[in-house]
Protein backbone atom coordinates (compact mmCIF):
# COMPACT_ATOMS: atom_id res chain seq x y z
CA UNK A 1 0.00 0.00 0.00
CA UNK A 2 2.88 2.41 0.61
CA UNK A 3 4.34 2.62 -2.87
CA UNK A 4 1.10 3.32 -4.78
CA UNK A 5 0.00 5.88 -2.19
CA UNK A 6 3.42 7.57 -2.20
CA UNK A 7 3.41 7.68 -5.99
CA UNK A 8 0.01 9.34 -6.01
CA UNK A 9 0.49 11.83 -3.15
CA UNK A 10 4.18 12.86 -3.50
CA UNK A 11 3.54 15.33 -6.36
CA UNK A 12 0.74 16.92 -4.31
CA UNK A 13 2.07 17.12 -0.73
CA UNK A 14 5.41 16.77 1.05
CA UNK A 15 6.81 16.13 4.51
CA UNK A 16 4.38 15.46 7.33
CA UNK A 17 1.43 15.96 5.01
CA UNK A 18 2.72 13.16 2.78
CA UNK A 19 2.93 10.78 5.74
CA UNK A 20 -0.60 11.73 6.80
CA UNK A 21 -2.03 11.23 3.28
CA UNK A 22 -0.41 7.80 2.90
CA UNK A 23 -1.67 6.70 6.31
CA UNK A 24 -5.14 8.08 5.62
CA UNK A 25 -5.30 6.26 2.31
CA UNK A 26 -4.41 2.99 4.03
CA UNK A 27 -7.19 3.58 6.57
CA UNK A 28 -9.96 5.06 4.45
CA UNK A 29 -9.16 4.47 0.77
CA UNK A 30 -7.95 6.90 -1.86
CA UNK A 31 -11.31 8.28 -2.97
CA UNK A 32 -12.37 9.21 0.54
CA UNK A 33 -9.00 10.77 1.29
CA UNK A 34 -8.98 12.82 -1.91
CA UNK A 35 -12.39 14.22 -0.96
CA UNK A 36 -11.23 14.95 2.60
CA UNK A 37 -8.01 16.56 1.30
CA UNK A 38 -10.08 18.83 -0.90
CA UNK A 39 -12.02 19.82 2.24
CA UNK A 40 -8.74 20.63 4.01
CA UNK A 41 -8.13 17.69 6.36
CA UNK A 42 -7.48 14.08 5.34
CA UNK A 43 -8.46 12.93 8.82
CA UNK A 44 -12.06 13.81 8.02
CA UNK A 45 -12.09 10.45 6.21
CA UNK A 46 -10.24 8.34 8.78
CA UNK A 47 -11.16 6.41 11.88
CA UNK A 48 -10.31 8.26 15.09
CA UNK A 49 -7.80 10.62 13.41
CA UNK A 50 -5.74 7.71 12.10
CA UNK A 51 -3.46 9.86 9.95
CA UNK A 52 -2.48 12.15 12.82
CA UNK A 53 -1.79 9.19 15.09
CA UNK A 54 0.27 7.48 12.37
CA UNK A 55 2.29 10.67 11.89
CA UNK A 56 3.00 10.90 15.63
CA UNK A 57 4.22 7.29 15.65
CA UNK A 58 6.34 7.88 12.54
CA UNK A 59 7.95 10.95 14.12
CA UNK A 60 8.81 8.96 17.26
CA UNK A 61 10.44 6.26 15.13
CA UNK A 62 12.44 8.78 13.13
CA UNK A 63 13.69 10.69 16.17
CA UNK A 64 14.22 7.64 18.37
CA UNK A 65 11.85 9.01 21.02
CA UNK A 66 10.28 6.53 23.43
Amino acid sequence: YLAPAETYWAPIVQGDDLVRCIAAEYNAGRGAVIAAHERGDVDLATTNHYAERALATYQKLVTGAP
